[in-house]
């Protein structure tokens, strides 16, 4: 039987420091949020409830690591808002918090822009170069040119030598690190592709794009008038990738995945 605990462990990845990094939804201050049980929890909170046992009254959920999407119950401890605070201060996250990132020197553009970007506003994290202040948006964003725009974006400009972004393209992150902008992680592609890329990639699915093309490809085989196929179809594929038969279902019916061609 599928426990809690293992559902909510297809949503993370772990990271060199040992944090358990959520892959979904985060909220406006980075937190990581999710549906559970009819109710929008904050990630790590769910996390300590599930491994730790109940949040105590008046009492928040606090990170060792000071890594807001992460959920690893190792890394979290509870503790009022005066706790809170006393180990922000002795963290020295007060200062980041407050002041952010300094002004980038307006003369520099081109290379010589990037170089002082990665160079004074990164910190490294495995083979990503991580923005290191606080931001409040999915992105980092940056003003530029009289607009503001996603900092990995600026970044895939600078180092590629572009003006411009190509017309219904983005910049896709291969890495899945939204708080990255090393330029070697950063490439473009068109909204199909990046819709195809982060289902594949989402640990809160078995599922991929070759797997799914399978699925489709067998069901072009097969002749679903005939009484109970259907259901031995679906039943069988969701044995196959460890989901529900529903799941198949839906794909089958172009209602999940519409978009991916055979």
């Amino acid at each position: 039987m599928i426990t809690t605990q293992d559902r909510l462990l297809k949503k993370i990845t772990i990271d060199d420091n040992d944090c358990w990094i959520f892959n979904g939804s985060l909220n406006e201050n980075g937190y990581g949020k999710i549906m559970f049980n009819g109710k929008t929890w904050l990630v790590h909170r769910l996390f300590y409830k599930e491994w730790l046992g109940d949040i105590p009254t008046n009492q928040g959920v606090l990170h060792t690591c000071d890594i807001r999407s992460c959920c690893n119950p190792n890394h979290l401890f509870a503790g009022t808002q005066k706790d809170n605070v006393i180990d922000m201060l002795g963290k020295k996250r007060r200062c980041e918090i407050i002041r952010n990132r300094p002004p980038r020197p307006t003369s520099l553009d081109g290379i010589e822009l990037l170089t002082y970007i990665l160079d004074n506003w990164t910190k490294k994290n495995g083979k990503c170069l991580e923005y290191k202040f606080d931001f409040s948006s999915h992105y980092p964003n940056i003003a530029y040119k009289s607009k503001t725009i996603g900092l990995h974006i600026l970044v895939w400009l600078l180092h590629t030598d572009s003006k411009i972004i190509p017309n219904k393209h983005f910049v896709m992150h291969q890495c899945h690190n939204k708080a990255c902008i090393n330029p070697e992680h950063l490439i473009i592609g068109t909204n199909k592709q990046n819709q195809i890329d982060s289902r594949s990639y989402s640990l809160n699915t078995k599922l991929n794009l070759e797997s799914v093309q399978l699925i489709l490809q067998e069901a072009l085989l097969i002749d679903f008038s005939v009484r109970g196929v259907k259901t031995k179809f679906d039943k069988y594929f969701s044995k196959k990738f460890n989901v529900h038969p529903d799941t198949i279902s839906r794909i089958r019916r172009k209602e999940l995945w519409g978009d991916v061609t055979i």
